[in-house]
């Protein structure tokens, strides 16, 4: 018996002794941080996000801060509440992740007491998607260096490496600048921009450096100049002035004036260079309906030969900023409903009437195919010639603003995240979110 007895009195001291040792195990620790991971793709949609769970009784909740572009006061905030608070990590799956190459989380713990902790903030990237974010009236495309430059409205011109998938260098030049072009002077590729003031700026297109200005108005006025086209050594220049003549032309390496003087000249047009010339000129309108469309015939050295014009009207549109030549360089298409014209500016087609209104045009003579996109986020491919046909269509994920065509196969096109209404009320698009993409 006394042996029992002893045997119960150890077993009774042990669990004691377990029990004292167990109820003074000191608590973790209250945490005072989150650690954000950089998240995962689940799909094409999907983001997965993981941090370290703050151990705080008092946590109410977590909010998850997302941005595409860091410090955007209109951040889109997730509230997620804690199941427990024992988990050492949290796991959130973000199913509307925007279409963007960059997205910035923050993670947030909000305390009973309001209270916050906030985590380090972490950057999603997807390396297959390219987005320019860039102040945009127009788009050049540099076919020699693969550069495209994005001009604003209010001054900023923006290159972008199309082989880097990058923003190389943005200026401010401190007013309005309307459509410009592309060329080489002496060796060097140039960018010239026309300016609500009446001058044109010339800048070195590789570093976008001024070299060189040009004074269309000889006196302060309050016509400024839409655009400016460089060709063969010349410049042809359009102005906003409702007098004539409109139309001016100068020498790019002595900056005289050309004699020039033409009756037919439409005023605020859009210069367009007509493929295998040097000196054949389309001034497209853009402001006055019915838009006038003129055909400008030079000599090699900027002698005015001769023009033909014609205006559209309800039945047959065109419009200086949607615009296209064909391949052959005879016929171009134009307007918010795929009207196609002679060079010459005479009406012969028009595209199928759809649903839905024309925003940009790309022709390819390899393929046969005309493609256009249109306001309801399409791309849709007609057959190039007559009678244009529809072969198919392909969604897009942004609203289509520019086709290019790349020498190196396919085409380069340009969309955007705002809505392409109103042409024809010259609608301006500001900090725009552009989608570049190769379609083969």
């Amino acid at each position: 018996m006394t042996k029992i007895l002893l045997y119960l009195f150890l077993l009774l001291a042990f669990i004691t002794t377990s029990c004292e040792s167990v109820e003074q195990e000191p608590a973790p620790p209250l945490t005072t941080s989150i650690a954000l991971q950089v998240p995962q793709l689940a799909n094409d949609s999907t983001a997965v996000l993981t941090w370290s769970a703050l151990n705080n009784p008092d946590l109410k909740e977590y909010h998850i801060k997302r941005w595409e572009i860091l410090n955007d006061p209109d951040a889109d905030t997730f509230a997620v509440r804690p199941a427990t608070l024992v988990e050492p990590t949290v796991s959130y799956l973000d199913a509307t992740i925007p279409y963007s190459d960059d997205v910035l989380y923050q993670v947030v713990g909000v305390l009973a007491s309001g209270q916050t902790i906030e985590s380090n903030t972490v950057t999603f990237h997807r390396p297959n998607v390219h987005i320019a974010r860039a102040h945009i009236r127009d788009v050049l495309f540099d076919e020699t260096t693969r550069m495209l430059y994005f001009v604003g409205p209010t001054g900023t011109v923006s290159q972008y490496s199309l082989d880097g998938h990058q923003m190389i260098k943005t200026i401010e030049v401190g007013m309005g600048v309307n459509y410009g072009s592309l060329s080489t002077f002496q060796g060097r590729r140039e960018l010239y921009l026309p300016f609500d003031d009446g001058i044109v700026l010339i800048y070195d297109a590789s570093t976008l450096t001024q070299v060189d200005r040009l004074r269309v108005y000889t006196i302060p006025t309050p016509h400024g100049l839409s655009s400016v086209l460089a060709s063969n050594g010349q410049l042809y220049i359009s102005t906003t002035r409702y007098i004539g003549p409109t139309m001016r032309v100068y020498d790019r390496a002595t900056k005289a004036q050309l004699p020039y003087e033409d009756s037919r000249d439409g005023h605020n047009q859009h210069l367009y260079l007509v493929p295998g010339s040097s000196s054949e000129v389309l001034g497209m309108g853009m402001s006055t309906y019915p838009m006038p469309h003129t055909y400008y015939s030079f000599t090699p050295t900027g002698n005015f030969l001769g023009s033909q014009r014609n205006s559209s009207h309800r039945l047959h549109t065109s419009d200086g900023r949607v615009f296209a030549f064909f391949p052959d360089g005879q016929h171009y298409i134009t307007g918010a409903y795929g009207d196609i014209y002679h060079k010459t500016t005479t009406h012969q087609a028009s595209l199928p009437n759809l649903s839905t209104i024309y925003t940009c045009y790309g022709p390819d003579a390899a393929t046969q195919t005309l493609y256009a996109g249109t306001t309801d986020r399409r791309l849709y491919a007609f057959n190039l010639q007559a009678p244009y046909s529809l072969k198919r269509q392909i969604k897009t994920r942004f609203y289509p603003f520019k086709i290019f065509k790349d020498p190196a196969g396919g085409f380069i096109l340009l969309s955007i995240d705002t809505p392409v209404n109103d042409f024809f009320a010259s609608t301006y698009f500001y900090d725009a979110k552009v989608l570049i993409e190769h379609l083969d």
